[in-house]
């Protein structure tokens, strides 16, 4: 008669940032993981392949692979298929622009952003706190300053522990 196969623990499917939840019933790793090839793209690397964010996430070429095929068909991701890359798709704008456009807070706070901007001569940002990071969501610059991208923009992520505004904030915040 044979005994049973045990099962033996194999390496971990909860990536390193998501260690925390690796006995959390109800965290979806499969989301998580989709989630975190979204991330990996920065305006200093917009554009990256199956084998860029493979390394970026430590997730298996397959896997990367499969959530990059389901992304671009999706509208996340739109692919090149001459150079075998990836660059956001349009369909990210459509998550992150509602909770813009609803909070309140930017649009009060536009016109003392602009004056504390003038008065100082600089830029005066808004962040938005998420669990690990922090997202500039509202930028002003002074009007003495040139500015490319005009006198508003949204800005990329901040590791919370690594921004010296951020290291203000969990001062203030902790």
């Amino acid at each position: 008669m044979r005994r049973p196969r045990q099962k033996t623990a194999g390496p971990s499917r909860v990536l390193d940032g998501f260690a925390e939840y690796g006995g959390d019933k109800q965290f979806a790793t499969t989301l998580a993981r989709g989630l975190e090839i979204l991330r990996c793209f920065t305006p200093e690397g917009p554009i990256l392949g199956n084998k860029d964010l493979a390394e970026r996430t430590g997730l298996p070429k397959p896997t990367v692979s499969r959530f990059t095929y389901t992304l671009s068909r999706l509208g996340y991701l739109k692919a090149d298929h001459i150079s075998s890359k990836y660059q956001l798709g349009p369909a990210v704008l459509a998550i992150g622009y509602p909770l813009l456009a609803t909070i309140m807070l930017r649009q009060l706070a536009r016109p003392a952003m602009k004056e504390l901007a003038d008065y100082a001569g600089g830029s005066v940002s808004m962040g938005i706190r998420s669990p690990s990071r922090r997202i500039a969501a509202s930028s002003r610059a002074s009007s003495r300053m040139p500015s490319v991208l005009g006198p508003f923009r949204v800005r990329r992520s901040t590791d919370l522990m690594r921004a010296s505004s951020s290291r203000r904030l969990n001062g203030f915040v902790m």
